[in-house]
């Protein structure tokens, strides 16, 4: 049963197929063979003489297709939670690039002279003619990496990380480009940079990143 249950919790963590409803099914399973192992532990425990073991044994056999139903329903429960804060990152990564507009103006302003208005034309133009993903991909600023400095004196940044854990962040990540949208590839740039700013140390990110950047980057 031990087994089972951390088989189930597993998956709900890694949620491995790219398909949702891979992940559903198979959710819906691992809860099945978890509620089987759990009801061979409740028949096993009472007395082998009482005359309800049967009954009990066949409410257990018929409640088992509702646990796999339940099992499907955590992991879209799950996967629906993976969207929202998926979304609230989202917002965030549009006021970066609002900062960043505004600060790219300001300095355009600051220098003056045709030279940073020709400059601010010319990126405009190539914004405005790109098509291709590349163009919109590099125009996206990733966040900074942080400094040895940072690292030490920076004692509030437990509270202010957005992914508490890099496999966390990973599957995000995965769950991002699972929805085959270009128009999210700038965003997946910023939220795989953040995550291996915020968890330098996972390999499962610095894989991802290696196989987004050969594939599709």
């Amino acid at each position: 049963s031990l087994f089972a249950a951390r088989v189930f919790w597993y998956h709900l963590r890694k949620l491995p197929f790219q398909c949702g409803y891979s992940n559903k099914l198979r959710g819906g399973i691992h809860a099945h063979v978890l509620w089987l192992c759990l009801s061979g532990v409740a028949t096993s425990s009472v007395s082998p003489g009482w005359e309800g073991r049967q009954t009990l044994e066949w409410v257990l056999i018929a409640i088992s297709p509702l646990a796999f139903v339940a099992g499907v329903a955590i992991v879209w429960w799950r996967i629906h939670t993976m969207d929202r804060f998926l979304n609230r990152l989202h917002a965030e990564y549009e006021v970066s690039l609002l900062d960043n507009e505004s600060a790219s103006e300001f300095g355009d302003r600051k220098r003056g002279g045709g030279q940073g208005r020709s400059r601010n034309n010319e990126a405009s133009a190539f914004m405005e003619g790109a098509q291709s993903v590349k163009s919109t991909f590099s125009a996206v600023d990733r966040p900074k990496s942080r400094s040895a400095y940072e690292a030490f004196f920076d004692t509030e940044w437990e509270v202010r990380r957005a992914f508490g854990t890099g496999g966390g962040a990973y599957v995000l990540c995965r769950r991002l480009l699972a929805r085959r949208d270009e128009e999210d590839l700038p965003f997946l740039h910023f939220l795989v940079g953040k995550a291996i700013v915020e968890h330098p140390d996972c390999l499962d990110l610095l894989l991802f990143q290696l196989v987004v950047l050969r594939f599709i980057f």
